[in-house]
């Protein structure tokens, strides 16, 4: 992957969607200092998609292939498993709500998993 922004600085922003982002974490004076940063997880993700969905493209497919790495490295092991990611967080492949489908259900991710590992491996044997 190349020029990969690191999650938090995303998750962060989608986290204080309502303050510009050239300003510091600084509090403002005269306001209460914010909460402390959640942790990402599918279930924070879906209760701030509409911050999620004015995201940049790319900033959502980093978003995406944070939480979706983890169980395709389980899976698929660290040989595939950036492969698989990239593959699955294609939004020219699968739309947002396919994707977030995906990380809701095991047995179909493990699915597409499989099908992204034979054409890897199929990509493979025809160079």
């Amino acid at each position: 992957m190349t020029n990969r922004i690191p999650f938090n600085t995303h998750f962060r922003k989608l986290q204080n969607s309502a303050g510009d982002n050239s300003r510091s974490n600084q509090p403002e004076p005269n306001t209460k200092p914010s909460e402390p940063q959640q942790a990402l997880t599918l279930q924070n993700l879906k209760d701030k998609l509409d911050d999620f969905m004015k995201l940049e493209p790319e900033k959502q497919k980093n978003i995406l292939g944070e939480l979706l790495y983890p169980k395709i490295l389980g899976v698929a092991g660290p040989t595939y498993a950036p492969k698989i990611t990239g593959m699955l967080v294609d939004f020219d492949v699968l739309a947002i709500q396919d994707i977030l489908e995906l990380l809701e259900d095991q047995s179909t991710l493990n699915e597409r998993i499989q099908e992204a590992q034979k054409v890897i491996m199929q990509a493979g044997e025809s160079e």
